[in-house]
């Protein structure tokens, strides 16, 4: 039987990386060798049953575009101590390059129980003045691990809603991937209103419909509905009300309609139809992946004010539907 630990030495993996970074060299021909990348380091805290092969992949996609010391914190429902760690890299060959270019990855399994203890290891191998990112999809890794991060990024559908993520926004910045899903949906909705011949037919544009199956709209629909009202979609004035969240009976995904006078339009799952006096336009785009999302919400160096200014409002239509 292994026995189960009750402590890691930060100290212990730190030299395990130096280790790893000597051995590695050793094994590279001298005019190849290795880069060593890092402009953050991104701790992802995930439940010990989900798929390590599909988290070792995300990371991997986003070390490329945003290369960092992973720090993977796979968290196991058990009330006996336990903590372990392994250290490995993560390497990938830029085309036409003969050179490596690989960044660090701790795996770390702790057990509910062992939680409070990992800020103290955690900490020491936080790399020195670069931006720490927390990536939660553990509840229970959040309280533990949200004082050492400088931006937390959760997905609201999964994680208590947006009563949870308004919390956390008040002591860190807090990016959520119910909002990154729909960035495409923006794009292309603004985008309706910069060609002339659409835009010419707003002032007859009367209202927006939010409508959704099931007891209560996905979170994604409030903050949908909160970026209407808010105008970031030019309105006429005394327009921006305008916006209703309509339960459908028989719908399956959560479908956007424009209506009055001769334009026309909606977006259901993955595509969107806009219809201006006869004129479609039709786009089709895929579900995004962790990855898409997780780029995009990293790509924000700082402060994200138009989520600011929309978590608020999304948070106070969800209240209507309690």
């Amino acid at each position: 039987m292994i026995p189960q630990a009750s402590t890691i030495d930060p100290e212990k993996i730190r030299k395990e990386l130096s280790e790893l970074w000597i051995t590695m060299g050793k094994e590279k021909d001298v005019d190849s060798g290795v880069l060593r990348a890092c402009s953050m380091t991104l701790i992802a805290a995930v439940d010990e049953a989900e798929d390590p092969m599909a988290i070792g992949e995300t990371l991997a996609m986003l070390m490329r575009e945003h290369p960092s010391r992973a720090i993977v914190v796979r968290v196991r429902d058990s009330e006996e101590q336990y903590l372990s760690s392994q250290v490995l890299a993560q390497c990938w060959m830029p085309f036409g390059n003969r050179r490596q270019i690989c960044c660090e990855q701790v795996e770390i399994v702790a057990a509910t129980v062992s939680l409070e203890d990992l800020p103290a290891v955690l900490l020491p191998l936080t790399v020195a003045d670069l931006p720490v990112v927390l990536w939660a999809r553990s509840a229970a890794g959040i309280g533990a691990l949200k004082g050492i991060a400088g931006k937390i990024i959760v997905d609201s559908s999964i994680l208590g809603g947006l009563h949870g993520v308004q919390n956390l926004s008040r002591t860190n910045r807090v990016g959520d991937l119910a909002w990154a899903r729909l960035t495409r949906w923006r794009e292309l909705i603004a985008q309706i209103f910069e060609n002339k011949c659409y835009l010419a037919e707003l002032p007859g544009l009367t209202r927006v419909r939010i409508t959704f199956a099931g007891r209560r709209p996905a979170t994604s629909a409030f903050y949908l509905a909160a970026w209407l009202n808010r105008g970031e979609v030019v309105w006429e004035p005394g327009a921006q009300s305008a916006v209703a969240l309509e339960n459908a009976a028989g719908e399956v995904h959560t479908r956007i309609s424009l209506i009055g006078g001769a334009m026309s339009g909606e977006s259901s799952g993955e595509s969107i139809r806009v219809n201006v006096k006869g004129h479609i336009t039709h786009a089709v785009f895929p579900e995004p992946s962790d990855y898409t999302m997780l780029r995009e919400e990293l790509s924000i160096a700082g402060r994200d004010p138009v989520f600011e200014s929309v978590l608020p409002r999304a948070l106070r239509l969800s209240e209507d539907f309690l």
